[in-house]
C-alpha cells in the first residue's frame, strides 16, 4: 500500500485527503481495494487507512477490510 501526502514548512497538510493505492503482488491470493477511508490521528503523525475490498484467493472471493497506520 503506498500512500501519497502533502508536507510543507516541516508539516502535513491535514486538511489534504492523500491518495492511497495498492498494489498487485501476486497472480493468488491477492486484494483489490474498492474503497477506503483515512484519518490523521495521535497529533498528526499518524495516518490511519481503512481499506476495503475483496481478497482473490485460489478457491474463494472474500469480502475484506484491512487497517492500515502510516506514521509520518
Amino acid at each position: 500500500m503506498t500512500l501519497k501526502y502533502k508536507y510543507s514548512g516541516g508539516k502535513y497538510d491535514t486538511s489534504y485527503k492523500p491518495t492511497v493505492t495498492v498494489e498487485r503482488k501476486s497472480t493468488t491470493n491477492y486484494f483489490v481495494m474498492s474503497s477506503y477511508n483515512g484519518s490523521f490521528k495521535n497529533s498528526n503523525t499518524r495516518y490511519t487507512v481503512d481499506a476495503s475490498g475483496k481478497i482473490y484467493g485460489s478457491a474463494a472471493i472474500t469480502p475484506k477490510t484491512f487497517t492500515v497506520n502510516f506514521d509520518l
